[in-house]
């Protein structure tokens, strides 16, 4: 794997969703915000820029949620975090 990006902390991917990999180019590049706009369809959050043109497998689980949550560096982040809140509780009455 090649060298981190820098983090982009005021850069952000418009309609990331249109991109070949949503949320995965952004953060390839270091982005630190992204944007999809989502619809409620029929009980599912579908990514589209219109309503008219969501489709049914363009889910934010399929597209944004599931490769965030498969990615070593955002495990690492959420391992940290209970680590944090862990450590936030101990001595507590």
């Amino acid at each position: 794997m090649g060298a981190e990006p820098k983090p982009l902390v005021n850069a952000h991917a418009h309609n990331d969703y249109e991109h070949a990999r949503p949320l995965l180019d952004a953060l390839d590049r270091g982005f630190c915000s992204v944007e999809a706009d989502v619809w409620l369809v029929d009980g599912q959050l579908l990514v589209a820029h219109d309503r008219g043109k969501a489709k049914p497998g363009r889910t934010l689980q399929a597209l944004y949620l599931d490769p965030l949550r498969a990615r070593d560096d955002f495990k690492k982040f959420l391992s940290e975090l209970e680590e944090g809140a862990e450590g936030g509780t101990k001595g507590s009455p």
